[in-house]
């Protein structure tokens, strides 16, 4: 699926990536120019499925390159270890060879690696030595060095004040973008900041920027992962036998069946900008950004003749990882979806139901960390339908709550020293409530009343610090809205009565709800439910 400028006005964020980093270059990582003047830069590799590029600079003898860019040729290395020994030899005598040994020597030097070694664009040298043999069968004056590779950039420590700055922007998916030629790549351009504090600057005001949108005059498409799921998950299935007495002489038994079922079509797009030092390792500015269009068709679905309380705890129904962005060593980004139920149940009766939780997105997204006014986007019910059969007894209670919940954690790694998540989470859940009261006066038959509501809340979070830009307890609502669905009363021996009696009017109910949350919190939480973990209490009606 594509979002579309024209379509979404989500994009906002993406397109101030690709303009931020195409008033220099789309693509700015250029294999001919020699990383020896203090800055280099480097893109995710086409056949990675993300689109993104990461600049560093600082001063010149810290940063430098392997590459054939400088005139070194790599006779050994593995494409997949982040730490290893390499063998390299200077082709022809290339003097921006020479660049690598420059303040004092090649230890502690962050060096530029070609795409066929190790997974990352920049390693540290940990250790440096000229073998005394050459590999060539024909003898070569040129010595072969070997350097053993790391990404352990705390290591390194530059002169008082010195530091090696980064910055990265990215998405998780390849975009399409159309930006005219005034930032359309050139041969041989290479990215180059006026400054290290305009650069530092440049990805503040873009980070603080996401949630400001703007109107571009441009055509930019973000392709984004599709998640598809469907299918019933039986959350409890359990039946008791119910001992004989004189009011039931026969044997019975009490059973309770819980279920949920899901039909959902969603697609994900991700984002981020994040601005910080390599050495000393921090980050001082960071935006992540999420887009979220599709459709949930969900239902509920209770059988149950007991008395008691049942939680079945908070269930992962399906989960798979979804693309992501990587810089080794530097910064990575490890999205999953899971979709997760539960169902909790109260009371004493003999009901049976069904309840739909359908509800389109369309243009959802957020940044993170939350700003002020920070809003889901557009989140609509769907044609939602109630099937309820009860046999109550007078005086008989039934609550129930269930909860269908997509969410998205989003694993963040940066500078292999801080890792946290935040997560996206839309909790859809429905609320009922089966009552019987006596009738109101002498003569009239007890009376049966149904409420059932359903409410959509969309928030995100985190599940740690991050540098201090966040932390754990960091957390927003972007959308809370209950739906009334279903309230009606009627005679309990089959009568086709509507009326509500007085002991159930709209704001009993709503009181008797109120009394339920106070009881049970969990059954309706609030920007976030504590959902139950298991729980089962319960006998015979």
């Amino acid at each position: 699926m594509l979002f579309t400028t024209e379509s979404s006005a989500t994009l906002c964020f993406a397109l101030a990536l690709v303009l931020a980093a195409g008033q220099r270059a789309l693509a700015a990582n250029d294999w001919f120019d020699p990383c020896t003047q203090g800055k280099c830069s480097w893109d995710l590799p086409g056949d990675s499925g993300a689109s993104g590029t990461v600049h560093i600079w600082g001063p010149h003898s810290a940063i430098s390159d392997i590459t054939n860019a400088t005139g070194w040729h790599i006779t050994s290395c593995d494409p997949s270890a982040t730490t290893q020994k390499i063998q390299l030899v200077c082709k022809g005598g290339n003097p921006d060879c020479d660049h690598l040994f420059q303040g004092g020597g090649a230890v502690n030097t962050i060096v530029r690696l070609p795409n066929s070694c190790g997974p990352m664009p920049f390693a540290r040298v940990a250790q440096h030595q000229i073998l005394q043999y050459n590999l060539s069968s024909r003898a070569s004056e040129a010595p072969v060095h070997e350097l053993a590779l790391d990404t352990n950039f705390t290591a390194v420590t530059l002169s008082q004040g010195d530091s090696v700055h980064f910055s990265i922007q990215g998405m998780s998916s390849k975009g399409n973008e159309n930006v005219g030629p005034q930032v359309r790549r050139g041969h041989g351009r290479v990215w180059s900041p006026a400054s290290p504090q305009h650069e530092i600057h440049r990805h503040r005001v873009l980070a603080r920027g996401l949630n400001a949108p703007r109107a571009f005059n441009k055509n930019f498409s973000l392709n984004t992962t599709p998640v598809d799921f469907s299918g019933v998950t039986n959350l409890l299935n359990t039946s008791i036998e119910c001992p004989t007495s004189t009011t039931n002489p026969t044997s019975s038994s009490a059973s309770i069946s819980l279920d949920v079922g899901a039909d959902l079509h969603l697609s994900i797009g991700l984002g981020a900008v994040v601005a910080g030092t390599i050495i000393p390792p921090d980050i001082f500015e960071f935006g992540l950004y999420f887009a979220l269009d599709g459709n949930v068709d969900a239902n509920i679905s209770v059988a149950s003749n007991i008395s008691g309380d049942v939680s079945t705890g908070n269930i992962t129904l399906f989960q798979i990882g979804i693309p992501g962005l990587s810089f080794p060593g530097i910064f990575e980004i490890g999205p999953e979806f899971k979709l997760m139920g539960e169902i909790d149940a109260a009371g004493h009766d003999n009901v049976s139901a069904v309840v739909d939780l359908n509800y389109d997105l369309s243009g959802v997204s957020f940044v993170f960390p939350p700003q002020a006014g920070s809003k889901a986007g557009g989140i609509t019910p769907g044609a939602n339908h109630v099937t309820v059969s009860a046999s109550p007894d007078i005086g008989a209670t039934f609550e129930v709550s269930g909860h269908v919940i997509p969410q998205v954690d989003i694993g963040l790694s940066a500078l292999s020293v801080v890792s946290t998540s935040v997560f996206l989470k839309l909790d859809a859940s429905a609320d009922f409530i089966v009552s019987t009261d006596a009738g109101a006066s002498a003569g009239t038959s007890p009376q049966s009343c149904v409420s059932v509501s359903t409410d959509i809340n969309v928030g995100v979070g985190a599940q740690g610090s991050f540098f201090g830009l966040f932390h754990a307890s960091e957390s927003k609502s972007l959308f809370d809205k209950e739906f009334p669905l279903f309230q009606k009363c009627f005679a309990s021996a089959n009568s086709s009565s509507t009326t509500t009696p007085t002991s159930l009017t709209t704001a009993n109910l709503r009181r008797r709800k109120d009394d339920l949350r106070a009881r049970h919190p969990a059954l309706f939480g609030g920007s976030f439910p504590p959902l139950h973990a298991k729980r089962f209490d319960f006998g015979c009606s």
